[in-house]
């Protein structure tokens, strides 16, 4: 079959990953694969099926334009349509035009490294390998929508190795678990980041509760230039202090060290690749 993924026209300064990962599932099917973003006019490649991607639900204008434009141009083809606002508003997302909302995860691409060869302009000095080592998260915040997202906690890979979702011209790997230290393998995780020497970001910011006297030395021993903390609610702040003097007291300087409220965020929403 021939597959035309799209990225709609909003902002993300990351690439679609969950679009990247499909890519190379569909390649590996023996699949021909084109990449587009926002809305083009897509020449010498007549697709069989379209795949949408979506980020936040309030970026959904874009998402429903992308709908509209490939089904026009394409009416042969099968829109389906997936992503975070496809699966927090299924219902909304229905009224796009799509043939199909997916909700939720492709699994049988999880644990697979994503096509970069879709996006040239990603490689460069601060180019990075994103990838997830687990999803979901131990935690039950009602304001939280990575259950809906992710579903229950569950490792990506049985034996938690990331080393093959490193492209090799990639300097940084970009974490994008969402509460890593929650993971039961965090000590392996964290003992193949220092094998594999990349700069490491815990993008979604760390859980400050869980950064015990031990966590904390492990942190140091990697090379994160920042860490963040999850700052979701006033009642944290005694943990953050309490990793905070870990940190520091495991030898970690204080400018590192940042935290993140949610309120200064908005409408927090995590990334789903």
């Amino acid at each position: 079959m021939n597959i035309l993924l799209v990225e709609p026209a909003y902002y993300s300064q990351y690439p679609p990953l969950g679009l990247l990962k499909l890519s190379t599932l569909y390649k590996e099917q023996g699949h021909e694969v084109r990449f587009v973003r926002g809305l083009e006019l897509v020449t010498r490649f007549v697709p069989d099926e379209i795949k949408v991607t979506s980020l936040f639900t309030w970026a959904w204008r874009p998402v429903w334009e992308a709908v509209a434009f490939y089904r026009a141009l394409f009416p042969k083809a099968k829109v389906s349509l997936g992503g975070i606002y496809a699966t927090l508003m299924p219902d909304h997302a229905q009224e796009s035009g799509a043939h199909e909302v997916h909700r939720g995860l492709v699994r049988e691409a999880e644990d697979l490294i994503p096509d970069y060869s879709l996006v040239p302009d990603w490689h460069g000095k601060r180019a990075a390998s994103i990838m997830f080592s687990n999803r979901g998260c131990i935690r039950k915040c009602d304001f939280c929508a990575v259950p809906k997202l992710e579903g229950k906690p569950f490792q990506v890979r049985p034996n938690s190795h990331i080393s093959h979702l490193v492209h090799p011209e990639h300097k940084r790997v970009i974490l994008w678990d969402n509460n890593v230290l929650g993971a039961p393998h965090w000590r392996e995780l964290f003992g193949e980041l220092r094998e594999i020497g990349a700069e490491i970001d815990f993008n979604q910011g760390l859980d400050a509760r869980l950064v015990t006297e031990e966590v904390a030395h492990e942190l140091n021993t990697l090379k994160i230039p920042t860490i963040r903390f999850a700052y979701d609610f006033p009642g944290m702040r005694k943990g953050m202090l309490r990793a905070i003097g870990n940190l520091q007291a495991a030898g970690m300087p204080p400018k590192r060290l940042r935290h993140v409220r949610r309120d200064d965020l908005g409408e927090t929403q995590r990334r789903s690749g």
